[in-house]
């Protein structure tokens, strides 16, 4: 019997805790040219400030008028 056998050896399995999907509220504008930096209607791509996904103007419009409903959700699965 090793050392390790004193202290109990093996180590247990580490509980999973599954992530709940990022519900990308955070979303910060990003332009391709310094002379458009500010300019909404210029921005070229979004960054999710908590995944750091990239999304296109479009998907940003989409997933900014859903984010109510997204969170919403997310708070019921929680608390079930």
């Amino acid at each position: 019997m090793g050392i390790l056998g004193l202290f109990g050896g093996k180590k247990k399995a580490a509980a999973t805790i599954e992530k709940p999907p990022c519900p990308h509220a955070a979303l910060v504008a990003r332009w391709d040219a310094a002379a458009d930096i500010g300019i909404e209607a210029k921005a070229t791509r979004y960054l999710c400030d908590a995944c750091h996904k990239e999304f296109t103007p479009e998907e940003a419009r989409e997933l900014r008028s859903g984010i109510k409903d997204r969170l919403i959700a997310q708070n019921v699965a929680e608390e079930a």
